[in-house]
């Protein structure tokens, strides 16, 4: 059974696209690591990019980290000038080999959130005033169908490529 990338590493994959461009090829591995649950519960998969990029999506239900960072989204990004590392703290680190620093991407909580689901609440809630707007206005919204499906096709290569053992290809109707 499906869980793990369809819940959580659906995002993860989002973000990846944003940040590397379109994946041409991905390979999977998946695990059942809690035996109280029918389906995966930790995924790894490795994408290739139309850039030229390579990035691993990391994602699982059973990390035994103190303090647990759910449900914060950790992300590393190694370039050839230089690294950035988005920490569960609402901060990030840049580095260019020969020095870092600190940067806080804290947003002031509205009334409504709470930790730590103000990132998620914040999110959702940008993401549907963003579509309104766009509707609104009569154009496309930055996140549409096509993107979403884009992304979806993703989920679907990694699961055949976990059940296949080989990278596949991001299936031919996501465009």
């Amino acid at each position: 059974e499906r869980l793990v990338i369809l819940d959580v590493g659906i995002h993860v994959l989002d973000l990846a696209r944003v940040f590397l461009g379109e994946a041409t090829r991905v390979a999977c591995e998946t695990q059942k690591r809690n035996p109280r649950v029918r389906a995966d519960d930790t995924a790894t998969l490795l994408l290739r990019h139309e850039s030229g990029a390579v990035s691993q999506v990391e994602c699982t239900y059973m990390a035994h980290r103190h303090p647990d960072p759910f449900p914060y989204t950790r992300i590393e990004i190694e370039g050839s000038k230089g690294s950035l590392i988005l920490e569960s703290d609402d901060q990030i680190t840049l580095s260019d080999g020969k020095s870092s620093r600190r940067v806080s991407v804290e947003n002031p909580l509205s009334p409504w959130m709470e930790r730590p689901w103000h990132v998620v609440q914040k999110s959702v809630h940008e993401t549907n005033r963003q579509i309104l707007l766009s509707f609104k206005e009569g154009r496309k919204a930055a996140t549409d169908i096509a993107d979403n499906l884009r992304t979806y096709a993703l989920v679907e290569a990694a699961y055949l490529a976990a059940a296949s053992g080989t990278a596949q290809q991001p299936p031919s109707w996501a465009g």
